[in-house]
C-alpha cells in the first residue's frame, strides 16, 4: 500500500515524462501530484483528449483515444528507496498537476 510521498516516475521507452507523487487514495484509483518534465509535452495532448472524451460520456472515443496512450508502452517506475518492480499495466489519467491511477 502506498503511503503519502510514495512516488513513481512515468516513463516512456528511456524518457522520464514526470513524477506522481501519491497524495490519498479513493478506491480503486491512487491520486497523486503531478510533476511533468519537459518530455511531457510529447504526449499531453493525448491525455488531454482521453479527459475530455471521459469527462463528455463519449466512451466509444475514450477508448480510441486512450489505446493511443496504450501504445506508448509507458510504465510507472517507482522511485527509490521502494524497490517494487514497475508497474506496466494501469489506467492513467492526468489533469494539470494532478494524476490518478488504477492498477
Amino acid at each position: 500500500m502506498a503511503s503519502v510521498g510514495h512516488a513513481w516516475q512515468l516513463v516512456c521507452g528511456g524518457k522520464v515524462l514526470g513524477t506522481l507523487t501519491y497524495r490519498t487514495v479513493d478506491q480503486p484509483f491512487f491520486h497523486c501530484h503531478f510533476s511533468p518534465t519537459a518530455d511531457f509535452a510529447e504526449v499531453a495532448p493525448l491525455y488531454a483528449a482521453e479527459l475530455e472524451s471521459l469527462n463528455t460520456g463519449r466512451m466509444d472515443r475514450w477508448e480510441q483515444d486512450y489505446e493511443k496512450i496504450l501504445a506508448l508502452g509507458l510504465k510507472l517506475i517507482p522511485v527509490e528507496p521502494d524497490t517494487s518492480p514497475p508497474i506496466e499495466e494501469f489506467l492513467l489519467h492526468v489533469d494539470g498537476d494532478t494524476a490518478w491511477f488504477r492498477c
